[in-house]
């Protein structure tokens, strides 16, 4: 959904601004008009919509004089999609951008001649692939995330892995997309009584290249099966967060704020 969208535009970058946002109130000014009527403890994006959200955050992040190599596009709408490339943005140091949404007539033309699709630039020495390696799909995009990130950065990889529900309900989701940012975390999806099979493949992958990885799972409390937690628990250790229900998002994100797995360094562990 567009707020979907506007909320994750936001929480990628959120995280990364806070180093800005000390340089601005502190120390230099910057040259260029500001965009955030801010505080020292608030940003203000002023945005209505989730391309220009998007855009204007990624103005903040990366300011003149400070640009990405990489980026990352995806269509309006596909906030599962965006979702599945939160660590990715960690790991190329890269903005992801959510493109205009299209007039119908013509959104529906271009999709008769080819399904839409993530526009993912990758630049840089250390770095290799192309927009063509990453799917549509969320949860084959997510895999092949895994895969690339795996592929390019295994010496410096977390012994963690991040698991949500692909679901309507997109708010514990965004929640797993605000840490993966952050973290460069690999985040996988799972059904909420199955598994798919391009999830097992990469836990399987995973398992291979660290030792008992800690699998989190980020869902509303009891809507994942157990059959799927019995499972997971074959490729790693299991850990749930206790997040609370599914129609109380609000409360989820001020319990995930505060959690932190000590052992693994899991979590905001915010006071």
């Amino acid at each position: 959904s567009g707020i979907a969208l506007f909320l994750m535009a936001t929480i990628v970058a959120g995280v990364s601004y806070v180093a800005y946002l000390a340089i601005f109130d502190y120390g230099e000014v910057p040259n260029e008009p500001y965009l955030t009527p801010h505080s020292k403890d608030s940003t203000r994006i002023l945005a209505s919509t989730p391309s220009d959200t998007s855009s204007k955050v990624t103005e903040v992040i990366f300011p003149v004089n400070i640009q990405p190599n990489s980026s990352i596009t995806i269509p309006d709408g596909s906030w599962s999609l965006g979702i599945a490339f939160a660590p990715l943005s960690k790991w190329i140091n890269a903005p992801i951008l959510i493109e205009e949404e299209q007039e119908p007539a013509l959104a529906q033309q271009q999709q008769q001649q080819q399904p839409s699709s993530p526009q993912v630039i990758i630049t840089g020495t250390q770095m290799t692939g192309d927009a063509a390696a990453f799917a549509s799909e969320p949860v084959v995009a997510a895999a092949q995330v895994d895969r690339y990130i795996t592929a390019n950065f295994v010496e410096n990889l977390s012994n963690r892995i991040v698991i949500t529900p692909l679901s309507e309900n997109e708010h514990f989701a965004l929640i797993a997309a605000g840490w993966s940012s952050f973290s460069g975390d690999s985040l996988l999806y799972i059904n909420e009584d199955s598994i798919p099979a391009e999830t097992l493949e990469r836990l399987d992958a995973r398992k291979s290249v660290s030792v008992n990885p800690s699998i989190y799972i980020i869902a509303p409390s009891g809507i994942v099966s157990e059959p799927v937690i019995s499972q997971l628990s074959q490729y790693g250790r299991v850990v749930i967060p206790n997040l609370g229900v599914e129609d109380d998002p609000f409360t989820a994100s001020m319990k995930f704020a505060v959690y932190r797995d000590f052992d693994t360094g899991f979590g905001w562990g915010m006071d």
